[in-house]
């Protein structure tokens, strides 16, 4: 190779090396009538299934009251009846869940005060009794968080206390109330609990220590507070509690999930005046520490608000900041994708509009087509924005039959396999396998790994059937798998063959006695019968032979029976032939008209012997008759 040949190889090869590995896409665009107008939004929303008709829908803290609105599932939003719902003065902070165990999403509210919304089953809300939540003297709740704290199986509220930096009194904590499974809240003992913070904006639970139980993150002035749970309603500082973020601003939004795949919760803060987020790591035993310094979300706006999901189905989970700008009140989200080992960059097209103001965001399925959508709330301009997810599944099978050979009853085939692949662009959310089909019954599941899976872009599952014939013959079923991708579920034909003795029962001949019925003739029904019927049961679909064998008497002569001549008595056999008749499995009969091929068979005393035999050669056992042919 030449030294220009070589230098230039160098160069393409160091150009390739230096250049940006290929990034996942996303796709955004906005729900039909977005953004909605609403009465009064402050800043926080919450996404849950308020009706349980399995898509997201939208609750949002709006001053003095908390509203509600409905997915549809074209992914846009309508309030639900009697929204808004009268709260308190100053409410900012919402949250859903299931606070008094009936099954549906209930609605607290923090801000001057607190109050509970209990879910009425008609999707509407009614004030919990009691009134306003007793949060603590002094109190200046900004944001709850609803989790187990105590582990008696019923929903906790924890609410972050600003305290005098708010217009309370005290220092800043956080509040702890325990429920009782009914909708009532008291507080917990020790309660309230110091975070060693100036003061506080929003809160979230997470285990962060891996010991099973629920813990907090209060976002403070450039530091977050990590409090650990007791399991018994008690909270305490973590070691390195308060851990700072790396930045001067207010945690203005705190989200918590793994960043970088090591199993353990990490924490994004959205940093409020400011157009940066920072991540910081956790270690499994609830210390946090940041990664670097503060990333930069791509957007001109103020981060205000922040969540953390895996939005291009890579398996990698990024960060989706609501930025809002002042002047004039607009806003937009960014997204940023995660690399997996806690490295966020900004998604192509990102930041993405809104259409209105965005002071925070959510991540809910709000078209119930199995891809996470984003909302935004606006803190001024009263609109809701929901941003619906482009990308969509695509479940490609690796066959679209499975053919076994044949097998006896009773057997069982060796599995075959299916292999089912996202190709599409989004999740792909399985449901549980079924197999159906007029003869589904002869196919069996074995290991499945694809019912009720949820496949990243590119990855598969399997699933095996196998065959176990229940009656002789063709045999076909299809193995349905339901999925969100577009064109129903995914049918698989399933065939094979059954091998097994045909059974021949309830055989019998009815008249015993008559005279040959020939082609042509009217026979009035006076006198001897003319032909009879042959009634049978067939346990699978066969070949049934008749055939016709007449008894003469005759003559024993040495080893043989014969006809004419002197000797004792004999019976002398003779098969005259045989008629085939294809059937159906079930009850049939044939008409004997006493015909054979067109002759009609002497009078006298025979032997109808009947066989069924299927397509595989197998044969049932023979059955005779005796009947009489008349003159």
């Amino acid at each position: 190779m030449s030294g220009s040949r070589a230098a230039l190889l160098a160069a393409v090869l160091a150009a390739l090396a230096a250049a940006p590995a290929a990034r996942a896409s996303i796709g955004f665009q906005p729900a039909p009538a977005s953004p909605y107008r609403v009465g009064a939004v402050d800043e926080m929303l919450a996404a849950a299934d308020l009706n349980l008709d399995g898509r997201d829908d939208l609750a949002f803290a709006g001053g003095t009251s908390v509203g509600a609105m409905l997915a549809s599932p074209l992914g846009d939003l309508s309030p639900v009846s009697g929204s808004p719902f009268q709260t308190g003065p100053g409410t900012r902070w919402v949250q859903a869940g299931d606070l008094n165990g009936d099954g549906l999403p209930d609605l607290v509210s923090a801000g001057e005060e607190a109050s509970v919304l209990l879910a009425t089953g008609a999707d509407g809300f009614a004030p919990a009794p009691g009134g306003p939540l007793e949060v603590g003297t002094g109190a200046a709740p900004t944001a709850v968080a609803i989790a187990d704290f105590n582990g008696d199986g019923h929903a906790d509220l924890a609410f972050a206390d600003c305290g005098l930096a708010c217009g309370g009194s005290g220092v800043a904590r956080v509040s702890l109330l325990l429920g009782d499974g009914r909708g009532n809240f008291a507080q917990a003992s020790g309660s309230p609990f110091a975070t060693g913070l100036s003061e506080t904006s929003a809160i979230a639970a997470a285990d962060l220590n891996g010991d099973g139980v629920p813990d907090v993150v209060v976002g403070g002035r450039g530091a977050v507070a990590v409090l650990l749970g007791d399991g018994h309603g008690g909270l305490g500082p973590a070691l390195g509690s308060p851990a700072a973020t790396a930045s001067t601003r207010l945690a203005a939004d705190v989200a918590i999930g793994d960043l970088n795949g090591d199993g353990h919760p990490d924490v994004v803060t959205a940093n409020s005046s400011d157009a940066t987020v920072t991540v910081l790591l956790g270690d499994g035993r609830g210390r946090l520490a940041p990664v670097g310094p503060p990333i930069a979300t791509g957007s001109s706006g103020s981060a205000q608000g922040v969540a953390i999901a895996d939005l291009d189905a890579d398996g990698n989970a990024d960060v989706i900041v609501a930025d809002e700008r002042g002047s004039p009140l607009t806003g937009d989200i960014s997204v940023l994708l995660g690399d997996g080992r806690g490295a966020l960059a900004p998604a192509p097209g990102s930041p993405l509009s809104t259409g209105g103001e965005a002071a925070f965001a959510q991540v809910g399925d709000f078209n119930g087509d199995g891809q996470p959508d984003l909302a935004s709330a606006g803190g001024h301009d009263r609109n809701v924005s929901v941003l619906l997810n482009t990308a969509r599944a695509a479940a490609t099978p690796s066959t679209t039959l499975l053919a076994y050979r044949p097998f006896f009853l009773g057997e069982s085939s060796q599995a075959e396999t299916l292999t089912v692949t996202n190709t599409g662009s989004g999740f792909l959310r399985l449901g549980p396998a079924r197999l159906a089909g007029a003869q589904g019954a002869d196919f069996g599941l074995g290991e499945d790994r694809c019912s009720r899976a949820v496949l990243l872009v590119g990855r598969s599952c399997s699933l095996t059937v196998v065959f176990r014939p229940r009656a002789g013959g063709p045999r076909e079923g299809a193995l349905e798998l339901p999925s969100n991708a577009p064109g129903g579920p995914l049918e698989i034909v399933l065939s094979g063959t059954g091998i097994g003795i045909p059974l021949l029962s309830g055989v019998s001949l009815s008249p015993s006695r008559f005279a040959v019925r020939r082609p042509g003739h009217n026979y009035g029904a006076a006198g001897k019968p003319h032909g009879a019927r042959l009634a049978l049961t067939l346990s699978e679909q066969a070949t049934v032979r008749v055939a016709f064998t007449r008894l003469r008497r005759g003559h024993r002569r040495r080893h043989a029976c014969r006809a004419g001549g002197r000797g004792p008595r004999c019976t002398l056999a003779v098969r005259f032939g045989n008629l085939d008749y294809h059937l159906p499995a079930g009850a049939d009969s044939i008409a004997i008209a006493g015909m054979l091929r067109g002759r009609p068979l002497p009078a006298g005393s025979y032997v109808l012997s009947a066989i069924a035999v299927n397509a595989q050669g197998q044969s049932s056992a023979s059955v005779r008759l005796r009947f009489r042919i008349l003159r």
